[in-house]
């Protein structure tokens, strides 16, 4: 299907500092960059195909180059196409994101993160365990977070998958549409 494009956010002077592929509103969400104004989001190409969308799209990457590998201008931390091939990744980063996906819930619970799969001693695991079975909330603690959330306003945005057509919110859209839409490529 052509309905693929390939965008540019532009600095003041009217250099590229972000190549981008997408559909639909991509062009306007938010992004690991900062959004330019309206006038200086320009779509390179529309009309395509995803797959002459990746190519493009890393056709523009290498040209330009990037910042973070020290090739070029642009903010991009990858090398476009699919996926996140090329993205350079710090070790700090690696293990803020250790921290932020360890806990029960994980399927990797008690992995050690970013040590090849080495599991946390048993010990430590069952202390983590007992110190959060000890957490008890109590009916004050529970009226306070009940209070907190009754003058809170939820609102979401909301965007229309590109591939089957359902306007839905954004976490739905990028969660379960767009790229991984059960309808894409039919």
């Amino acid at each position: 299907m052509f309905i693929y494009y390939v965008y540019a956010y532009l600095r003041k002077n009217g250099t590229p500092y972000y190549i981008g592929k997408g559909c639909g509103r991509r062009i306007h969400e938010k992004h690991t960059v900062s959004l330019p104004p309206l006038e200086r989001r320009i779509k390179i190409k529309e009309n395509i195909t995803e797959l002459q969308s990746f190519m493009l799209e890393r056709y523009y990457i290498r040209w330009f180059g990037r910042k973070d590998t020290g090739t070029g201008i642009l903010h991009n931390h990858t090398d476009g196409g699919e996926g996140v091939s090329g993205k350079v990744t710090t070790e700090e980063q690696k293990q803020a994101l250790s921290v932020k996906h360890m806990g029960q819930g994980n399927p990797m619970y008690g992995v050690e993160p970013w040590n090849k799969g080495k599991k946390l001693p048993e010990k430590t695991i069952q202390k983590i365990r007992e110190k959060r079975k000890l957490q008890v909330h109590t009916e004050e603690s529970n009226k306070k977070r009940s209070m907190a959330q009754k003058g809170r306003k939820v609102t979401h945005q909301v965007d229309t998958c590109c591939h089957c057509g359902l306007t839905t919110t954004k976490p739905m859209i990028s969660r379960w549409h767009n790229d991984n839409c059960k309808k894409k490529g039919v």
